[in-house]
This record gives C-alpha cells, structure tokens and sequence, in this order.
C-alpha cells in the first residue's frame, strides 16, 4: 500500500472545505483547482469518491459548491485513504487491489506479515483526524 497523489489531493480538498465550512459556505471545486493548481479532472473524480463515502455533499445553484458531512475529528486518515484510493478495501485480502480470492491462503506463510503490516498502516491512519490537520499551523507548508 502506498499513499497516492490522488489521497494527498482528497487531503487539501477536505481542508479546503472544512476551512470554508468555517464560513459557512461551500467551496466550489474551481475554487479547489485554482488553489492548489490541481487538474480539474482529477479533482472531480476525487470529489465523487469522497462523496459516495458520504464524506462530503454537494449543493446546487448559485454559490453552491461542497460541505462536509461530517465534522472534522469524524474524518480519519484512513477514512479518506480507502474513499479514493481502496474504496473496497477488505482485511481479508493480503493485497488490498485483488478481486479474486487467493487460491494458496490457506497454505501461505507470509499473509500473516501483510495482515499486520496492513493491520499497523490502519490503526495509524485511523489514529489522526482531519481535526488535527486543521489546527496545524504548518500543514499547508508541509502540502504545497
């Protein structure tokens, strides 16, 4: 399991709507893509994940953009890992991306490894809100 582009960007798009949400007003995805010069595409695509995990919600019309669903320490790490880049993440697969059961699981000695590494990466990930990252000072530093 690696961290992607594509988490990092659900990351700075989640901020941009929980510093908006402050205000009380949606970010508009142009808003998103103008602030950290991310392809627009792209962008949509994230922003559909997020919103299928129910993590953020859309809202039509003039000044309409995203707002989140949830508040910002309901939201960890992990949650927006497995939105965008292992939407059907299951701990009962050793690769996260395969689709077919293993046919050797029952005689393999090295599954055990990737349980725990796998089991590590989620409890770490799950361990850090989205809250924190918002009351970090230099988060925006450490992203841009």
């Amino acid at each position: 399991m690696n961290i992607t582009l594509k988490t990092e960007y659900a990351l700075l798009a989640l901020y941009e709507v929980f510093m908006n949400n402050n205000n009380n007003k949606p970010v508009s995805r142009r808003q998103i893509v103008e602030h950290y010069n991310i392809s627009e595409h792209f962008l949509e695509k994230i922003l559909i994940e997020l919103q299928k995990k129910e993590l953020i919600r859309s809202v039509r019309g003039p000044g309409g953009g995203f707002i989140s669903n949830k508040k910002p320490d309901e939201i960890t790490l992990w949650d927006i890992f497995t939105a965008v880049d292992f939407p059907d993440y299951s701990e009962h697969r050793c690769y996260p991306k395969s689709t077919n059961g293993c046919t050797i699981r029952d005689k393999c000695h090295v599954k055990n490894i990737w349980f725990r590494f796998g089991k590590s990466m989620k409890d770490s990930m799950s361990a850090i809100t989205l809250s924190e990252l918002t009351k970090d000072e230099n988060f925006m530093e450490h992203t841009v």
